[in-house]
């Protein structure tokens, strides 16, 4: 995975717009920003590669985010919303390293593993770790980019 280099300030936009405004991107609208890189991503055959181009557009959005703000501070990747109001499934593996303790004791009170947060689709939990992750992010942009 590669980032895509001339979209990184693009998505760095975007990103500050929605946390300036407190809202989030839907995940149709992130990838329409990639659409006029599909041509990039055809093979020798001429089949485009939609999981390298997705995997690259992503790329992106993580260059991106951390660019605006170390990942221990705010994931503004977050605001990046998937489906059921929340981020994707990765989104919530950089709580779990970087914001560890938060995670953890939002495991055991739901009564589980840590690790099950993870792996299960524990949607209620997975909003509150959004929630708390986007107030975080439109707390970042507004003492930084107003």
């Amino acid at each position: 995975m590669e980032p895509i280099e001339d979209k990184i300030e693009t998505v760095k936009d975007i990103l500050k717009t929605a946390a300036l405004s407190n809202s989030f991107i839907s995940i149709v609208d992130f990838y329409n920003l990639f659409e006029d890189c599909k041509h990039l991503y055809q093979n020798e055959e001429g089949e485009f590669q939609d999981n390298l181009w997705r995997a690259d557009a992503l790329k992106t959005l993580e260059v991106a985010s951390s660019n605006l703000c170390n990942i221990e501070i705010a994931i503004y990747s977050s605001l990046i919303n998937v489906k059921n109001g929340i981020p994707g499934s990765g989104f919530f593996s950089m709580p779990m390293l970087h914001q560890r303790s938060f995670y953890i004791e939002l495991a055991r009170n739901a009564g589980l593993q840590h690790q099950q947060l993870l792996e299960r689709a524990h949607l209620s939990k997975a909003r509150e770790i959004m929630k708390r992750e986007r107030e975080r992010v439109y707390r970042h942009a507004a003492a930084t980019y107003r």
